[in-house]
């Protein structure tokens, strides 16, 4: 799979990032919203991991931005500051609560991966 991570907390992002490059997939990392941006105009991804609370924007504009872009690119928010109703409420269809274990969120990934039905799905 290829993969962009949007997170400003660079050990965050490194780590998700060897995580998933271990599995095998292109992972690709973003530590400010508006960079993600022009990338997802660019580049199609099968899933996008964002933070939800960025110092340049919040997760929903990346969403939304996937979201427009159309296709069938998955979207995890992760966010510590917002609770499970806010998050399934913005549309994603995963979220996951800062802070977690990486097993965690491998577990939400493979999840929102297997999964084709639209919907939230939380951990």
């Amino acid at each position: 799979m290829h993969i962009l991570v949007v997170d400003d907390e660079k050990l965050i992002s490194w780590s998700i990032q060897k995580l998933l490059a271990r599995r095998g997939h292109t992972v690709e990392v973003c530590n400010r919203i508006h960079d993600a941006l022009d990338l997802i105009q660019r580049t199609p991804f099968d899933l996008v991991i964002s933070d939800y609370v960025m110092p340049d924007a919040k997760g929903d504009t990346v969403m939304k931005a996937v979201r427009d872009k159309g296709g069938l690119t998955k979207v995890i928010l992760m966010s510590g500051a917002l609770s499970a109703a806010a998050i399934d409420s913005l549309g994603a269809d995963a979220y996951i609560e800062k802070p977690f274990l990486m097993a965690e969120l491998q577990r939400v990934i493979d999840r929102v991966c297997q999964n084709s039905q639209p919907g939230p799905s939380a951990v």
